[in-house]
């Protein structure tokens, strides 16, 4: 009787103490987005410069007196249109105020770097577009689902990035010859 109820409390306590591991550690952005091609450098197609503008207004009124004021400044962007993976290309706009040129000799084609803020990349997806995009794991972590790594300018926007280096040779610096 003693010994059914020794084996009886150790069961117990195995059972108790195997539902107290740690779990694993959540998957942080840069490792759920390593597979898509986010990351490195990639061959550029083309790149397209689009100016424009923006602006803003606001205003406000009491009784009978009013006030407004507003700005417009112009802004440009360049369209890069470029290879995540071979076979796949994207179109992605960055503004201007991201951009560095590196001259490399030896550069056979133009290329470019995405390079992420740290604390982005090593956050945790809490929510995103919306409940559909993401899914949970067994551990109820967050994780995007596939159809939200089909669109990577989802993940592409400057309050995201540091920096985005282009690297060109110092011929494709030069003006087209006539």
């Amino acid at each position: 009787m003693k010994t059914r109820l020794v084996v009886l409390a150790v069961l117990v306590s195995m059972l108790i103490l195997s539902a107290c591991a740690t779990p694993p550690p959540a998957p942080t952005r840069q490792d759920q987005l390593s597979d898509t091609g986010l990351f490195g450098k990639h061959p550029l197609q083309g790149v397209t410069i689009e100016n424009g503008l923006e602006g803003e207004m606001s205003g406000g009124f009491f009784l009978f007196a009013a006030g407004i004021n507003g700005q417009i400044s112009s802004t440009t962007k360049y369209i890069f249109t470029w290879y995540p993976t071979p076979g796949k290309y994207i179109t992605t706009e960055i503004p201007r105020s991201l951009i560095v040129v590196n001259v490399v000799e030896n550069q056979v084609q133009p290329e470019f770097e995405l390079i992420f803020k740290t604390s982005w990349l090593s956050d945790f997806p809490y929510t995103y577009i919306d409940d559909a995009e993401v899914v949970r794991n067994e551990y109820n972590y967050t994780l995007y689902s596939d159809g939200a790594k089909l669109n990577l300018n989802n993940f592409i926007k400057p309050e995201n990035l540091d920096i985005v280096y282009v690297y060109v040779s110092p011929q494709d610096l030069l003006p087209p010859s006539k």
